[in-house]
């Protein structure tokens, strides 16, 4: 696993996704963030163990959408983070999503947390 190598200044649009098995939301069932920095690189983050908050049965869909996700990053940046960003329904939904992470300090310690998928 890498840790986050890059300083959270140089974000400059994120996109933090929760895993909602039962339709509640908070802050520490965000399993993963996309960022994209300044230098036009974008980053899949995880939460370290981010498998052991998955249900069995959604493991298979999870691991699909991360793939998705990775290649979709090079290929298709602008229309991923228009469809992260609005998640709803299923149990990936959209916790936050934004532009610098600076002013949610949350985010930013999360950034600091998780490793690259």
């Amino acid at each position: 696993m890498k840790l986050m190598n890059f300083p959270i200044q140089d974000v400059t649009r994120y996109c933090a996704l929760a895993y909602s098995a039962n339709g509640s939301l908070s802050a520490e069932h965000v399993f993963t963030i996309v960022a994209e920095l300044r230098s036009g690189i974008c980053k899949l983050l995880v939460r370290p163990g981010w498998t052991a908050m998955i249900a069995a049965d959604d493991h298979s869909y999870v691991h699909e959408m991360l793939s998705d996700m990775r290649s979709r990053l090079s290929d298709d940046r602008s229309s991923l983070f228009q469809q992260l960003s609005s998640l709803s329904v299923g149990p990936l939904i959209t916790y936050s999503a934004g532009g610098g992470v600076q002013h949610d300090p949350q985010i930013a310690m999360m950034l600091l947390e998780f490793v690259e998928a």
